[in-house]
């Protein structure tokens, strides 16, 4: 009679009911990862398109110079708002304000013939994500 106890087959109830709980809380968390994973994805996408934006501006302010006689106007400077689109999973789209500042420093040095030898430009991006995150891209050139 005890050898026959002593042998087991099977796997108990508490043993099965282990392993669910294991399972459940291992799809729980890679569900949650996933998730996360989404959305930063999403956010990395945000950012190049906002830098796709500023890299825009300062071209723009490149053109504006050449058409000015080598000078940026300074009446480019200042704080405007914009948007992007940004697109959900299900298909719906969510408008992003954006705060954009463009800086336009004339040097102190002069050129021969009285004007400033460059500008310092800034262009600056601020928004904040669905997610509560705020970033910022700041880019700088000399003309």
């Amino acid at each position: 009679m005890i050898s026959r106890l002593s042998k087991k087959h099977g796997v108990t109830l508490v043993e099965l009911m282990i392993a669910i709980v294991f399972l459940a809380i291992a799809g729980v968390a890679l569900n949650i990862m996933y998730a996360m994973g989404r959305g930063l994805i999403s956010e990395a996408q945000h950012r190049r398109t906002v830098l796709e934006r500023a890299q825009q501006q300062m071209e723009r302010l490149k053109l504006r110079q050449l058409d000015n006689g080598g000078h940026v106007p300074l009446n480019e400077a200042g704080v405007f708002s914009d948007t992007i689109n940004i697109y959900d999973p299900d298909g719906n789209v969510y408008i992003m304000p954006l705060s954009c500042e463009i800086k336009v420093v004339p040097s102190q040095l002069l050129g021969p013939r009285g004007f400033p030898l460059y500008e310092d430009i800034q262009v600056v991006y601020d928004w904040k994500e669905p997610s509560g995150r705020t970033y910022r891209i700041e880019l700088r050139g000399m003309y």
